[in-house]
C-alpha cells in the first residue's frame, strides 16, 4: 500500500472513529456518564484541525485532531496518534466533549487504544485481529477476514474532504 492511501485510509478511520458515538458505533461499555452532554444530529461542523505524517523505524507514524460540534453546540475534539511498524497498527484516541463550543475544560475525556494486526492470506485476503484497551478493560474482538481494496476511493481528496465524506456516507451531516 502506497503512502497516500495509507494516509488517506488513516483519516478516514479518524473521521468514522471522530463520529462513533454519533452513529452509535462507540461501544456501550464505553459510553459516558448520561449526566455528560452528547452531540446531537446533524453534525452542524466538522474539521480537520491538524494531521501530520512522519517515519519512524521500519513505519510510519500519524497525528490527527478532528472537531466535531453537533446540532445542540456540544463540542467534540478527538486526537488520534497511530503508528504502523510492519503488520501491526497501534492508534490511540483521546476524545473529549465539551458542554459547548465556548468551555475550555472538557466534560468528559476518554482514551481508547486500538491494537491490529494484519495477516495476509494465501488467498490473498488478509486476517485482521483487533484488541481494544480503554478504561473499562482489555477487549479481544472478533477476528476478520478481509479482501484488501483495489482501489483508493478517497485518490485526489484533501484531509478535510476525506472527513466530509465520512459523515456524508454515515448522514451525520
Amino acid at each position: 500500500m502506497n503512502d497516500k492511501i495509507k494516509r488517506r485510509s488513516f483519516l478516514k478511520a479518524a473521521g468514522i472513529a471522530g463520529v462513533g458515538a454519533l452513529s452509535g458505533d462507540v461501544s456501550a461499555e464505553a459510553s459516558p456518564p448520561t449526566s455528560v452532554p452528547s452531540p446531537s444530529l446533524p453534525v452542524v461542523s466538522n474539521r480537520v484541525i491538524s494531521h501530520t505524517t512522519v517515519d519512524i523505524e521500519g513505519g510510519k507514524e500519524d497525528r490527527a485532531v478532528i472537531e466535531v460540534i453537533g446540532a445542540n453546540g456540544v463540542k467534540e475534539v478527538s486526537e488520534f496518534l497511530r503508528r504502523a511498524v510492519g503488520p501491526n497498527r497501534t492508534t490511540t484516541v483521546r476524545v473529549q466533549r465539551f458542554a459547548s463550543q465556548a468551555e475550555t475544560l472538557p466534560a468528559y475525556t476518554t482514551v481508547h487504544t486500538i491494537l491490529t494486526e494484519l495477516r495476509p492470506l494465501p488467498d490473498g485476503k488478509v486476517e485482521v485481529s483487533v484488541t481494544v484497551a480503554d478504561e473499562n478493560g482489555i477487549r479481544p474482538k472478533r477476528v476478520m477476514r478481509v479482501k484488501p481494496a483495489e482501489v483508493d476511493p478517497y485518490e485526489g481528496l484533501s484531509d478535510q474532504e476525506i472527513v466530509d465524506k465520512s459523515f456524508s456516507d454515515r448522514r451525520l451531516k
